[in-house]
């Protein structure tokens, strides 16, 4: 049992160090990606314009969905090493964030279909 947490501990460390580099390389690259997406919302007139952006939307909302998956994990290992009397208990952290990345998944699904419905009405207008 005494070799278990040890490497239950040094398992947890890994997790921590294999995340931090893609929570600060997805936060230097925020302001860039916001300030593209705002400029493609200012100046979008047309259907494919608008379809562009609920693109944009579709992948970020999976993008979403895939780091509240990565810290679902982390938090399961959190709740193991817990259980097992070791390391920090940051499951309900983990829980937290992966619900706030869901909340965000979420909302861009819904931008996505906003921008798709305007992208139709354009090309009805087009049509007539």
């Amino acid at each position: 049992m005494n070799k278990i947490r040890p490497a239950l501990v040094i398992a947890l460390v890994v997790a921590m160090f294999a995340i931090a580099p893609q929570v600060t390389m997805a936060q230097k690259g925020a302001p860039a990606e916001q300030s593209e997406i705002a400029k493609m919302v200012a100046n979008a007139k047309t259907a494919e314009d608008h379809r562009k952006i609920a693109e944009y939307y579709k992948k970020a909302a999976a993008e979403a969905r895939k780091k509240a998956f990565k810290v679902d994990a982390l938090g399961d290992c959190y709740k193991k090493a817990t259980i097992a009397g070791e390391g920090p208990k940051g499951r309900y952290e983990c829980k937290l964030e992966a619900m706030e990345y869901r909340k965000i998944a979420h909302q861009d699904e819904v931008l996505a279909k906003a921008h798709l419905e305007i992208a139709e009405k354009l090309e009805k207008k087009e049509k007539k």
